[in-house]
């Protein structure tokens, strides 16, 4: 009976800790005694979601994460398509079940993602395409080595079938999957539009609930309101360098740390040295006090310094800064490679296979679900397309390449 009881216990903290925001107050972070930060983390649609308000009291702040996790819960139920590359198909959501049967009346917020999905089609020119399913997971098979490398004359089918495919929406919800050209109709792949539509939908919730808020869903969707103690959020757009294209370039100049020809603005130690790798520092033997560890991801490039014999965060590395307020900000960029050439879930409607033109597309304005779909979009459109098409958009974007900003749009920076 003791195990049972200590199961329950933990099971009630979980569940206690899981729907609660957390006080991170201190005399330096409050806004004239009025309001209080509190800070609160729930994973749903496959990532890790943060979400900081400044709120009168904990049970308004626990009152507005209920309701924000609730949203993003509701979308990641509807529009999971339903496929793992590991475990094969779950059946469980309504998109996976809506690709299986190819009509069905579905809910209202399935359908009206659904519309917004196809007009995003036709608002980037096919660049997102969300009828890419069949070819997405023959991919997602391949770069997690259940499967082999798609074949050219897979990837040309299954473009086409893409491209050819629509949907019809009818009366009472009623959602079909047609294709003019083939009967064959294509997997509806609602990944590259679904967390940003969520997004949006929590940022009509907290426009109308909360004054001050900073929802950041996995690092790629960023959403915040006014800042009460400055007149700006500061957003460091992350470069994760040497990654995963190569090995970081990593040395000392005039006696400044450099990492790939960039200056960190660290002092180096006489004889210091510097390491590398996407694990703990903690497994470096013999590490001396000045060393510095860069702690690389598909995430960012965070440096730890070695200080009284222990690895202590110093900075995390960024390309740029984004001073905002009211707004969003979306990237996409690769998170996934393998073998001898980068794949990724990036893939072109039109050529079939992952692209490598960039390493990251960011988009700044208002609706998250629209940026979501542009910033898909752009990451997979040829160069000289891709700036004719942000100006004839006239879309707020930074893109990187190679440690570097190769294109800034008006009014960015």
């Amino acid at each position: 009976m003791k195990k049972i009881y200590s199961f329950i216990l933990m099971l009630f903290i979980t569940l206690f800790l899981a729907s609660c925001m957390y006080d991170f107050n201190d005399n330096n972070n409050t806004n004239n005694g009025e309001y209080k930060l509190y800070s609160g983390y729930f994973t749903s649609m496959g990532t890790a979601i943060n979400l900081q308000v400044y709120e009168k009291s904990q049970a308004k702040a626990n009152e507005i994460y209920d309701n924000v996790k609730a949203i993003y819960e509701k979308y990641d139920n509807i529009s999971d398509d339903g496929y793992d590359s590991i475990y094969g198909q779950n059946n469980e959501s309504e998109l996976a079940i809506l690709n299986q049967n190819r009509s069905m009346q579905v809910s209202k917020e399935l359908y009206d993602l659904l519309k917004f999905a196809q007009e995003m089609q036709k608002e980037t020119n096919g660049y997102f395409n969300p009828f890419m399913g069949e070819l997405n997971h023959l991919w997602k098979d391949y770069i997690n080595y259940v499967g082999s490398m798609p074949s050219q004359g897979e990837k040309i089918f299954y473009t086409s079938v893409a491209r050819n495919t629509y949907l019809e929406f009818g009366e009472n919800n009623l959602v079909t999957i047609c294709n003019d050209v083939t009967e064959n109709s294509a997997l509806i792949d609602l990944g590259g539009i679904a967390k940003g539509y969520a997004t949006n939908e929590a940022y009509k919730y907290l426009k109308d609930n909360c004054k001050y808020y900073l929802l950041n869903a996995g690092s790629s969707n960023l959403l915040m309101s006014e800042q009460p103690t400055q007149d700006y959020y500061n957003v460091i757009l992350s470069y994760v360098f040497g990654y995963p294209n190569s090995n970081p370039e990593i040395e000392i100049i005039d006696g400044y740390w450099h990492i790939d020809g960039r200056n960190i603005e660290l002092k180096a130690k006489d004889g210091a040295k510097s390491y590398y790798g996407s694990e703990s520092a903690d497994k470096i033997k013999n590490a001396q006090d000045g060393d510095l560890y860069f702690l690389i991801n598909s995430q960012n490039t965070t440096v730890y310094i070695r200080e009284n014999g222990n690895w202590r965060n110093k900075l995390n590395l960024g390309i740029t800064n984004i001073k905002g307020s009211n707004e969003a900000i979306v990237t996409s960029s690769p998170s996934q490679q393998n073998r001898d050439k980068i794949y990724h879930h990036l893939i072109s409607p039109f050529t079939g296979e992952p692209v490598n033109y960039v390493d990251s597309v960011t988009v700044i304005g208002e609706d998250s679900g629209y940026l979501d779909a542009m910033s898909t979009a752009l990451y997979v459109m040829p160069d000289e397309e891709r700036n004719e098409f942000i100006l004839k958009k006239d879309l707020q974007v930074i893109i990187t390449k190679n440690g570097e900003i190769y294109y800034v749009s008006e009014g960015v920076l």
